[in-house]
């Protein structure tokens, strides 16, 4: 499979978690999913022993583990996804702050890029792809 291939795969498992936990408990904590040498889809996460975890340790965590498993070949890519909230200018022309899904994917060669997706509940946990201006 090509590299875009497998971005594609890791952001579309990532959201797909994303709706699950939101649908589920109604938050998440960083977590993250892997493609290995073989190509194959794997979650990944940390377990601290504590039911409320601080999220940046969770996220340095997961980080580091992707980092390493990339440097030591074992991973293709990493992706982490995370709950922020992002400026988001509205219709009225002010910026109100919005609920969104970032997702990092981590490559072989050392680079990282940032998605985000906007998320609410319209029924249903609706997801929209976003792109930060400049």
């Amino acid at each position: 499979m090509s590299v875009d291939n497998n971005r594609n795969i890791l952001k579309k498992n990532i959201v797909e978690q994303t709706k699950y936990y939101l649908e589920n408990t109604g938050e998440f904590y960083p977590f993250g999913a892997i493609i290995d040498k073989t190509e194959i889809l794997r979650p990944i996460g940390v377990y601290f022993g504590k039911e409320n975890p601080d999220s940046i340790e969770v996220l340095n965590h997961l980080e580091e583990g992707i980092k390493k498993g990339i440097s030591n070949g074992d991973y293709l890519l990493g992706a982490i996804g995370m709950d922020v909230l992002i400026p988001v200018k509205t219709d009225m022309g002010s910026v109100e702050k919005k609920d969104a899904l970032e997702i990092i994917i981590y490559d072989q060669k050392g680079d990282m890029d940032k998605y985000y997706f906007l998320y609410f509940l319209d029924g249903a946990y609706e997801f929209i792809e976003y792109t930060l201006p400049l």
